[in-house]
Order: structure tokens, then sequence, then C-alpha cells
């Protein structure tokens, strides 16, 4: 039993090491966000002042919309498209009138 204790103990802080210094940063990640937004969805009109700003905004959000931001963080730092960030968008609203629009958009798309 002493074992098992051992190995789930070693096995915990190897993956929150990992957590915490394995991958990039939430700022990273937001950066690569805000980069692939200007590059994928604006016509060349986005500036290097235009990318920090959303950099900044999106790692200066209150605690409130947190889960959202990482969501979108998330998702939008992986996007190859505009259309992708558009779904990143939608997909990490918590907002009941944006999760209607979900709705409505998947209702659309069965017929």
């Amino acid at each position: 039993m002493k074992t098992l204790f051992a190995l789930a103990a070693v096995a915990g802080l190897c993956w929150g090491g990992y957590k915490v210094l394995g991958g990039p940063s939430h700022a990273q990640r937001a950066a690569k966000a805000c980069s692939n937004l200007a590059d994928l969805c604006t016509d060349g009109t986005f500036t290097r002042h235009d990318v920090d700003e959303c950099t900044a905004d999106l790692n200066g959000t209150s605690t409130h919309h947190e889960l959202e931001i990482d969501k979108f963080v998330d998702c939008a730092a992986d996007a190859t498209s505009c259309p992708e960030i558009i779904g990143c968008v939608a997909g990490a609203a918590n907002d009941p009138e944006l999760r209607d629009f979900g709705k409505g958009f998947d209702r659309s798309r069965k017929h």
C-alpha cells in the first residue's frame, strides 16, 4: 500500500511539474491566438500594436470570464483559418445568447 501511495505521489508531482513547466504559458498562447487572428482574419490591417493590445486584453481579463478566455486562447492558438477562429469565439462563449446562436447554427446545418 505504501508503494502505491508513493507511486501516486511521484506521478502527481510529475504531472504538476509538466503542467507548470511543460507547455507554453497562457501569455504565449494568447500572443499566438492574437497573431493568428491578425494573420488569418484581416487583410493586413492589424498592426503589431493591435496584436500586442489584443494579447494584453486576453492576459488582463477578470476572473469572471477567465474560463471563456482560456477556451478561446487554447482553440485560436492552434487555428489554421479565420472560420476556425470564429468557431473558437462561438464555442468558448458561455453566454446564453451565443449558445442560442450555436444551437440555431447547428439546426440549420441539419437541413
